[in-house]
């Protein structure tokens, strides 16, 4: 009965660790990545969190206040905007998807003029109104660090 206890109590410490959040960004404070009231979760993302940045937040996101940021997948949705500005740095240890509506919607922005690196992939993700259905491309295979020269 003691094995089995502990067992037990290292499954639920591991799935603890091991489960990913998901915040969105509301820029209801300013800005800035790294000030947790930006997030309809009050807390800054982290390597698990998987982050969504909608197409019309309170503030748009526009600087990390500490010139780091990080997280796991990335949205970035229709009509949205995320600038990397020199000297700061994103990783994202998941993928990054940037996402429009439908066949002339506006895209998902990213702005990379600082440095980012993307772990997983980088995919378009377009929705075609003919037959009714997402498209994607893979824009870049894993593992690859974006920076501007």
């Amino acid at each position: 009965m003691k094995i089995f206890k502990q067992i037990f109590i290292i499954l639920i410490v591991f799935l603890n660790f091991s489960s990913f959040s998901q915040s969105t960004w509301t820029g209801n404070t300013d800005k800035d990545w790294n000030v947790a009231s930006n997030w309809d979760t009050g807390t800054i993302p982290t390597s698990i969190t998987n982050v969504i940045i909608p197409a019309s937040p309170t503030n748009n996101l526009m600087k990390f206040g500490n010139n780091t940021a990080e997280c796991n997948n990335l949205t970035i949705n229709a009509g949205a905007q995320l600038s990397v500005r020199p000297a700061e740095t994103l990783h994202i240890y998941g993928n990054l998807i940037l996402k429009t509506p439908n066949d002339n919607g506006p895209t998902g922005s990213l702005i990379e003029k600082g440095s980012m690196t993307v772990d997983g992939t980088v995919t378009f993700e377009r929705y075609y109104s003919v037959n009714n259905s997402w498209q994607r491309n893979i824009i870049m295979e894993e593992n690859r660090v974006l920076h501007k020269t």
